[in-house]
Formats: C-alpha cells, structure tokens, sequence
C-alpha cells in the first residue's frame, strides 16, 4: 500500500529509473546488464504494486 505522503517520492523514484535508464541507453549504445525496456517497466509496475 502506499501513503498518500509517499505519492511525489514514488513519482520521482520511477520518473529517475526511467530517466536514468534511457539516458544509460543512449550513452552505452545498449541496455545495461541486458535489461530490455519491458522488463524494466515490469519490475517497476512490480514494485509500484507492492509485488
């Protein structure tokens, strides 16, 4: 369950591996440690809901 008060950090948290993920994307030519887009999202969708 997350807490109201806790709303902006998730945000920001997923907004940041997001961010961070396509930016290492860009610079390293490739996904780092093979992770793909999807599973990344997926992880974090996992996360998110507390799975």
């Amino acid at each position: 369950m997350i807490l109201p008060r806790d709303a902006e950090a998730l945000a920001a948290v997923v907004t940041f591996a997001l961010t961070g993920y396509h930016l290492s994307v860009r610079f390293f030519g490739h996904p780092l440690a093979g992770v793909r887009e999807e599973a990344l999202i997926a992880t974090l969708v996992d996360l998110v809901a507390g799975a």
